[in-house]
């Protein structure tokens, strides 16, 4: 694999320090070599002293930088991510340089252009039954609207669209594993959507799963926007 960067809304800035490609994909902010605005996904060459930088836009959260031939880390458990809650590598700084893995020669490609989701004032994502459906809870899940009150890459805490706790059914059961996407529902009512960095295990229920295919779109969400579910079935993806 090739370790790369997860930009989170302000980007950061970069200066090349020898001649390299690199990559970029995702959403949330406007991506700068230089002056000059790129559009994304990009693969581009950059020069000595080339720059790159980002400006924030008004939604999504998360962009990714690539180089070509991976950037140099050290691994841990088969891992080059950093878990700062976890207490597990260390935030990038001002200053620190950033190494190439392995020399390579890569072919610069066009890429059709991607207009990264530009989402409304409230953002639909489709919903499976989870291991713990019942009538009640799905349709308290998909008849309201919630506001998102906390967005980290844990997940999504949810409230009312007024902003009072969402009457939404739920409880503790026995520990066992939480699937990513999952909307969990602890005893006091207000539903949690569980992303990437979730506890493998979890003892609340868990009456529905966000649709595989809407991941990506759960992920790019932040805190003060509204979020809608629509239920849908298993085999279709609309």
């Amino acid at each position: 694999f090739a370790p790369l960067l997860e930009l989170n809304i302000t980007g950061g800035r970069y200066r090349a320090l020898a001649a390299c490609v690199v990559g970029l994909a995702g959403a949330g902010m406007v991506a700068h070599k230089n002056e000059e605005v790129l559009e994304t996904p990009c693969s581009i060459h950059l020069q000595p002293d080339d720059e790159l930088s980002f400006t924030p836009l008004p939604t999504g959260v998360r962009m990714y930088l690539a180089l070509a031939g991976g950037i140099d880390s050290k691994q841990f458990m088969g891992s080059s991510s950093v878990d700062l809650n976890g207490n597990i590598g260390k935030p990038l700084t001002t200053g620190v340089v950033l190494g190439q893995q392995q020399q390579r020669d890569v072919l610069i490609t066009s890429l059709p252009h991607f207009q990264a989701h530009q989402f409304g004032e409230t953002v639909s994502l489709r919903l499976l039954p989870g291991p713990q459906a019942s009538g009640e809870a799905l349709s308290a899940l998909t008849r309201q609207v919630f506001g998102i009150s906390q967005a980290d890459r844990m997940g999504l805490r949810l409230v009312s669209n007024s902003g009072d706790v969402p009457n939404v059914p739920g409880g503790e059961l026995t520990s066992e594993a939480v699937p990513i996407g999952t909307v969990q529902v602890p005893p006091g009512a207000a539903p949690i959507v569980l992303l990437h960095d979730r506890g493998s295990i979890g003892g609340y229920h868990k009456p529905a799963v966000i649709h595989p295919h809407d991941l990506h779109r759960a992920a790019q969400l932040r805190q003060g926007q509204k979020l809608r579910f629509r239920l849908v079935d298993a085999t279709t993806s609309s």
